[in-house]
C-alpha cells in the first residue's frame, strides 16, 4: 500500500515537478491501484500522464476542506 490518492500532490522519484493524482488507472477496482493518472501544468499547458505508484514520491496528502458550522452568504443570492 503506497498511500497514495486521489487529489495527493506527488513527484515522480529523483525529479522536482509536482504532479496532482486525478485518479486510478487500474481497469479493475478490487485490486491493489498499481497506477495512477497525474496532471501537471508546465509552460501553460496541461499534460497527463500514466505513472506507476512505485515511482513516485508523496509530496503532500489531499487536504479536505470542510465547512464549518454558520450560515454562508453568497453575494447576490437569496
Amino acid at each position: 500500500m503506497t498511500g497514495i490518492a486521489s487529489g495527493d500532490l506527488v513527484t515522480e522519484k529523483g525529479e522536482r515537478l509536482e504532479m496532482l493524482v486525478i485518479g486510478s488507472a487500474d481497469e479493475d477496482p478490487y485490486v491493489a491501484v498499481t497506477t495512477v493518472f497525474c496532471v501537471w501544468e508546465r509552460d501553460h499547458m496541461l499534460h497527463e500522464e500514466i505513472f506507476h505508484v512505485d515511482n513516485l514520491a508523496l509530496v503532500r496528502k489531499e487536504r479536505r476542506r470542510v465547512i464549518r458550522g454558520g450560515n454562508l452568504d453568497f453575494p447576490g443570492v437569496k
